[in-house]
């Protein structure tokens, strides 16, 4: 089995699964670093709201997750 691309189509194909793994990846990793708040914790239509826009969720979400962050704050 030759592991080495002969044609420039099988180097196509390699360099285009590279590039789509190399962008998942990175994908990933940025998003396991952003910290999620409390009501797209918490509920699944603001999650995706908020991962899609995040000014829409800001708009829609904000007062609820400023109040939710007090709460914590405040030990209630």
């Amino acid at each position: 089995m030759n592991l080495i691309p002969e044609s420039p189509q099988q180097w196509l194909m390699l360099l285009f699964a590279a590039a789509s793994f190399i962008t998942l990846g990175w994908q990933y990793l940025r998003s396991r670093r952003l910290q999620m708040p409390p009501s797209a914790r918490n509920d699944i239509k603001a999650r995706r709201l908020w991962r899609g826009d995040r000014r829409a969720y800001q708009r829609k979400y904000g007062d609820i997750d400023k109040q939710l962050e007090e709460r914590s704050r405040n030990g209630d």
